[in-house]
């Protein structure tokens, strides 16, 4: 019926702007490598998994130490900084809004309509 193949539509569109904002996403944190200043040392590359508009989303960044000893990742000096987020900052604010109007398991429920990937617990 139409809700059902309307559904799959909607995943897999979600499931097409994911890949698009990892890919986004890595392909920054490696430009600003390349342009990233002298005497950078990479340490490693970690994951990142959150929840944002798309559903949640798993990609890599390079944590890198300066010349100063500073520890950091690129993407998040670009972006903003982030540290343990684990939802996007359009979802926080829409699970935010929604969760004091309502209850957590509602609010929930209307947040899963927009992306499959939100507990009780995370709102």
């Amino acid at each position: 019926d139409f809700t059902r193949l309307e559904d799959k539509i909607c995943k897999l569109n979600q499931e097409a702007a994911g890949m698009l904002l990892v890919h986004a996403l890595e392909a920054l944190d490696e430009r600003l490598l390349a342009k990233g200043e002298k005497g950078l040392e990479v340490i490693c590359k970690k994951e990142c998994t959150l929840v944002a508009g798309v559903g949640e989303i798993t990609f890599k960044r390079h944590y890198s130490k300066d010349k100063k000893g500073d520890y950091s990742f690129l993407s998040d000096e670009s972006l903003g900084p982030r540290p343990r987020m684990r939802m996007s900052k359009r979802m926080q604010c829409l699970a935010l809004e929604l969760a004091t109007k309502m209850f957590f398991r509602r609010a929930t429920k209307i947040l899963s309509y927009i992306t499959l990937a939100v507990s009780h617990m995370g709102v």
